[in-house]
């Protein structure tokens, strides 16, 4: 006879916070911010020095400060980087992706060793790099 119940029972994982992925998440967010909005994401958002970092010259530079005061404005210019620069995003998007996925592969046993040894003794097994 079959045991009670038909729940199969999911394999659980630890919640962990990855610093590869935030730093993969963060150059996938400074791409995005500085082929749409003409800036780099600090720059985006703290609406500080807009020429620092900018890949791309032509379009317009735009903040959070600046959509939430005109976003029409901001909106056509958004649309104008997009049309501008959406090639260029697509091609670094993928090579980005590519780059990381080949990073993750040459380091994984250097970043298991620091993680067992050096990360998880001082800050927990929450926090692997």
């Amino acid at each position: 006879m079959v045991r009670g119940g038909s729940k199969n029972k999911r394999p659980r994982r630890r919640p962990s916070f990855s610093i590869f992925n935030a730093f993969e998440g963060f150059a996938f967010l400074n791409l995005a911010t500085t082929s749409f909005m003409g800036t780099n994401a600090i720059s985006f958002f703290t609406g500080g020095d807009k020429s620092f970092g900018n890949v791309y010259d032509e379009g317009e530079k735009i903040s959070l400060t600046s959509m939430l005061a005109n976003p029409e404005e901001a909106f056509a210019g958004i649309m104008s980087n997009v049309k501008a620069n959406s090639v260029q995003f697509l091609i670094q998007s993928v090579m980005l992706g590519v780059g990381f996925r080949l990073a993750r592969r040459l380091t994984s046993k250097a970043r298991s060793k620091i993680n067992s040894y050096m990360i998880r003794p001082a800050l927990g097994r929450g926090v692997s790099i």
